[in-house]
């Protein structure tokens, strides 16, 4: 030891300084074991409907309003993906899917199939948009859920049936999302954006932007949902600050190329990494998400996946212990159930995240009765909905047939056929709202048509054929920006529009199910709640017309021959007592309440 001793203070200090910085410089130099991993989410949030209708979206057009073109986001992204295996893309929104989808070629199908099959395509939510989860009831949520689960099961499988929730933009979250569309349907995560800002606060601070939401106080540990804050817990459902490389933004590129001046990984991937880690020490576990896009994003999806693909390789080759990866929610959700932190996640017993603030004295509660007339035609087209589908399935009972036995006739196997032929969705995939439709699907019950001349159609007319607008355009009103009320005034009165077209196109469904529930004649809806008559009861014109003649000195009236104690009278032909009651010759003369009265 004192040899030793003696030999080091014969060494030079700068010597021995350039040794223990050149040991330290090597050891640093090691690639650290990955402690947090960021789950890269690829995604585009499309409203159905806002600042431009749902076509409008779609198409693209009008774009002085806002650049927006749903099926060039679509387009471009499958694109992309086919380019590279390691990408992944989320999406949510059916109502612009189904169209897009309806447009394509056979081939383009078959590779949008294998990309769900892969799991590098993944539906979230899969309802026909992101609906609102205060001004939108209940059984519209379950609706409009399943019926862009119906269309995913049909084309992809179970492999398309989302297994997660996606509400990032709704303005505030209720008990009944958490809970029953979300933990009751099978989902194993709740992944939302806006929370009040004080909660905010408090849960980040604590480490709690991630949780165990046991939202029904009655059910307990059976309606739990593991609950996820986004936008890198900013209140929103964006990217982190610099790290949004849309076309429309001037976030700075990821460079990798050191022969060229604007080389700049090195300055990136810390940002990268100490943005991550800040993040990281907002929750609890090895894994954080990072949503990748925002509103209408990915139209030229190449400039996205260039600099995801760059910055994944930067960081995972700077051995920081941070980690980079492409990722979906559900992917994400496997992470974190893989990695559960020694005391468990925190827990968040109750109530609604209502109301929702994202300042001092900014509470957004006004939207809980705007547009009042837009919240009631979306209710009372709702009722209408629900009264065709139950007078459908009561259709065949009342005939004589049970339900199943109606549907087994209906699909050509006789009374004996199998029973399995009408059998209701499997029970044991929770992970669909099918589940919650009726047993018996009412297109069992009548059979299809060629043609539809509208209302006193033959009894045959397919009904879900038929309410299939009705069932779309409740659907796209209970969008965040639709039932709520918080749309442009052509954007309310496009959801009025197909509200409106909807149920007339359903009224001959209704008009069928009643006929065969033993109720002959004709059926027509009257929705105009300003007006007194409709054109079913109105008078014929020439009728109108004699009863005119018939004034207060003429036929029909008090003095006239139908006055009160003439034909027509109260104790006339058409008296109260009389064969025509209330209709042709009525209380006060031949009109009466009915024909021209």
């Amino acid at each position: 030891p004192a040899a030793s001793s003696a030999m080091l203070r014969a060494i030079p200090r700068s010597l021995l300084t350039l040794a223990l910085v050149g040991r330290a410089a090597a050891y640093s130099s090691r690639p650290l074991e990955p402690v947090l991993t960021v789950h890269l989410v690829p995604h585009t949030h499309d409203d159905v409907g806002w600042l431009k209708t749902v076509d409008q979206y779609f198409s693209g057009s009008n774009n002085t309003i806002q650049r927006a073109g749903v099926r060039n986001i679509l387009n471009s992204v499958v694109m992309s993906l086919e380019r590279d295996p390691a990408r992944t893309f989320t999406y949510v929104e059916q109502a612009f899917f189904q169209r897009w989808w309806r447009e394509l070629s056979p081939e383009r199908r078959a590779l949008t199939r294998r990309l769900v099959a892969e799991g590098r395509l993944e539906f979230t939510n899969g309802g026909w948009c992101m609906h609102d989860e205060a001004a939108a009831h209940y059984v519209d949520m379950v609706d409009q859920t399943s019926l862009g689960h119906r269309f995913l099961s049909d084309e992809f499988g179970p492999l398309g049936v989302p297994t997660t929730t996606w509400q990032l933009d709704p303005f505030g979250h209720s008990a009944t999302q958490a809970a029953l569309l979300s933990a009751e349907a099978g989902m194993d995560g709740l992944f939302f954006g806006r929370i009040d800002y004080q909660d905010l606060a408090l849960r980040r601070a604590e480490r709690r932007a991630e949780w165990v939401w046991r939202a029904s106080p009655s059910l307990g540990p059976d309606a739990q949902v593991f609950a996820v804050l986004t936008g890198s817990y900013g209140g929103n459902y964006g990217p982190p600050h610099g790290f949004d490389w849309d076309v429309q933004l001037n976030d700075e590129p990821v460079e990798d190329n050191p022969k060229l001046e604007t080389f700049n990984l090195p300055s990136r991937v810390a940002e990268f990494v100490k943005a991550a880690r800040q993040q990281g020490s907002e929750t609890r576990g090895g894994h954080i998400l990072w949503t990748m896009g925002s509103d209408f994003n990915y139209e030229a999806a190449e400039p996205w996946y260039t600099n995801m693909d760059k910055i994944i390789a930067g960081v995972n080759a700077a051995g920081t212990g941070v980690a980079a990866t492409y990722s979906t929610p559900a992917r994400y959700l496997a992470a974190k159930r893989a990695d559960a932190p020694p005391g468990g996640w925190p827990l968040t017993d109750g109530s609604d995240l209502f109301p929702y603030a994202d300042g001092p004295h900014m509470f957004w509660t006004g939207y809980f009765s705007s547009r009042p007339a837009l919240k009631r035609q979306v209710r009372v087209a709702s009722a209408l909905l629900q009264a065709i589908r139950q007078s459908a399935v009561l259709a065949p009972a009342v005939g004589g047939l049970g339900g199943r036995e109606a549907a087994r006739v209906a699909q050509g196997g006789g009374e004996d056929a199998s029973a399995g032929a009408a059998a209701p969705a499997s029970s044991s995939s929770p992970r669909s709202l099918q589940s919650m439709e009726p047993v018996v699907s009412v297109q069992s019950f009548l059979q299809p048509k060629e043609s539809m001349q509208g209302l006193g159609s033959p009894d045959d007319l397919d009904v879900l054929a038929s309410l299939e607008a009705l069932e779309e355009a409740l659907g796209v009103a209970q969008h965040h920006d639709g039932v709520s009320g918080t749309a442009r005034q052509h954007v309310a009165n496009d959801y009025s529009r197909r509200l409106a077209l909807g149920s007339a196109a359903a009224a001959a469904a209704h008009a069928a199910a009643l006929r065969r529930m033993g109720y002959p004649g004709e059926w027509s809806l009257c929705l105009r709640l300003n007006e007194t008559v409709c054109p079913l009861t109105a008078p014929p014109p020439e009728m109108e017309l004699g009863s005119r003649a018939g004034s207060k000195s003429g036929t029909g009236a008090k003095e006239g021959t139908g006055d009160e104690s003439g034909t027509g009278a109260k104790e006339g032909k058409g008296g109260k007592d009389g064969t025509g009651s209330k209709g042709a010759g009525a209380v006060a003369g031949s009109g009466g309440d009915g024909l021209g009265g």
